[in-house]
């Protein structure tokens, strides 16, 4: 594999490159997932820019150089790995069985949370669960659209912790379908950073912009001030990536 994906990169075969390696990542569990499926969407938008000739040839020629080096750095990782040397991905019993047993953690940790005074220590077992969650979730794409319109909150926090670390516009659709104002602040918190780095990525089709404030709108009532902060912070990023705001820039 090594060698055919080097092959590959060498004579700029990008998106046959993408290919290989989202087949490879779709049957084993890799370190490199995450990144496999960022530069996947990343050629996907820069190969819609050029087509519609909003890109320039220049940046795009930049963009694609930029991508070929990312792919090259995780080729070169695999050297001297065959595909023994990676673990293949659980049956969807296995994992849901993972998935329900981290959702029982979760609910266990917020009703400790009244127990616990210092707010670090309140919060480090929900970051924890809610990372575990998201690396099923990043090896198994497949596994979110069953949890639309989910009211577990161990789910939520693990899915937005997934979108947070691999943003994808898919995002939006399943945060619409379960954001409401009575969710726990820590859950919210999770929704308003995955929403954030969706904003960053810069790929917001027309009327993404209102269907995120709409669910920013709907998390705000009932949280805490930080929470609010945190959901108001977004909200102006989101204006100004749209050009809402002028910029003395």
């Amino acid at each position: 594999m090594y060698k055919e994906l080097m092959t590959l990169i060498s004579q700029g075969e990008i998106r046959h490159t993408i290919e290989l390696l989202l087949g490879f990542v779709d049957k084993h569990y890799t370190r490199f997932t995450p990144e496999v499926y960022l530069i996947s969407s990343r050629f996907s938008q820069v190969s819609k820019e050029n087509r519609e000739g909003v890109l320039p040839h220049s940046d795009y020629t930049i963009e694609i150089n930029s991508i070929s080096k990312s792919l090259l750095d995780i080729v070169e990782s695999i050297e001297g790995l065959s595909e023994e040397n990676f673990k293949l991905k659980k049956n969807r019993e296995e994992i849901m069985r993972a998935i329900s047993e981290l959702e029982n953690r979760f609910d266990q940790s917020r009703t400790k949370a009244k127990t616990i005074q210092s707010n670090p220590t309140r919060l480090r077992e929900k970051n924890e669960i809610a990372r575990e969650l998201g690396e099923i979730f990043i090896n198994h794409p497949e596994l979110i659209e069953p949890f639309y319109g989910t009211t577990s909150e161990g789910v939520i926090t693990g899915i937005a912790n997934r979108y947070k670390r691999l943003p994808e516009l898919t995002g939006i659709d399943f945060f619409e379908s379960i954001a409401r104002n009575d969710m726990g602040n820590f859950t919210k918190c999770c929704i308003v950073n995955a929403l954030a780095e969706i904003i960053y990525t810069g790929q917001l089709r027309i009327g993404d912009d209102q269907r995120i404030s709409n669910i920013l709108d709907s998390l705000f009532p009932n949280s805490f001030q930080t929470v609010k902060l945190s959901i108001t912070r977004v909200s102006a990023e989101l204006d100004y990536f749209l050009g809402n705001i002028l910029s003395n820039n």
